[in-house]
């Protein structure tokens, strides 16, 4: 199965852009052109697609993203018909 790691350059705010980054892996080998996009959510279920990227040949990612407002994020990768998503809530501080 695929995993799915994500960092941030620091504490996500609305309004503010910032770098969501991170790695695909299956097993312990990189995964390349591996479909990455990140996913805002309000508090009141409404969903924004804030970017799309896809993997490099060390099956790295980097998608600037700004949510609108307060919230969370969702990350997703997909590959070959496979989706993963961090189940940890990333929340879009106010």
């Amino acid at each position: 199965p695929l995993e799915l790691r994500a960092s941030f350059d620091y504490r996500i705010r609305k309004g503010e852009s910032t770098k969501v980054y991170g790695k695909v892996l299956r097993g312990d080998k990189a995964v390349e052109d591996v479909r990455v996009s990140v996913t805002w959510i309000s508090t009141s279920g409404n969903k924004r697609n804030l970017g799309t990227t896809s993997t490099d040949a060390k099956g790295k990612y980097t998608v600037k993203v700004t949510p609108p407002k307060s919230g969370t994020l969702r990350i997703a990768a997909t590959s070959q018909g496979q989706k993963v998503i961090i189940k940890r809530a990333i929340t879009v501080h106010g």
